[in-house]
């Protein structure tokens, strides 16, 4: 989303060292990784707000990829999704079977789906 959103489309300047992340044994807390996160997405919301139609469509390279800023919008949102699908296995396969963790409520969805039309 920062490399992405922030500094490719927007005038951020992208200052990743992908490597030492990935090598970091120790770093920020919970609290200070969400803040974090919550401020990436701010600042992607504000980039994508000051973009117009015709911005969407231009050619853009992003990270030696030919794409488009509305390209580049679905690939933010398909990896941010596929990174909180992990998160949530992870934390599924941690508490076990007595999780409690549900996006929707099954038990209502069934029933609705389950009655005559």
């Amino acid at each position: 989303m920062q490399q992405w959103i922030v500094c490719g489309l927007g005038e951020g300047e992208d200052q990743r060292d992908r490597a030492a992340e990935f090598a970091a044994t120790e770093g920020p807390g919970k609290a200070a990784l969400f803040a974090n996160m919550v401020q990436t997405v701010r600042d992607a919301c504000t980039t994508l707000e000051s973009l117009d139609s015709t911005a969407l469509t231009r050619p853009v390279v992003l990270q030696g990829f030919d794409t488009s800023p509305l390209q580049a919008v679905y690939h933010v949102v398909e990896h941010f999704a596929w990174h909180t699908g992990q998160l949530v296995a992870i934390a599924k396969q941690r508490a076990g079977a007595a999780h409690g963790i549900a996006f929707y409520d099954d038990a209502s969805i069934n029933t609705q789906h389950n009655e005559p039309a």
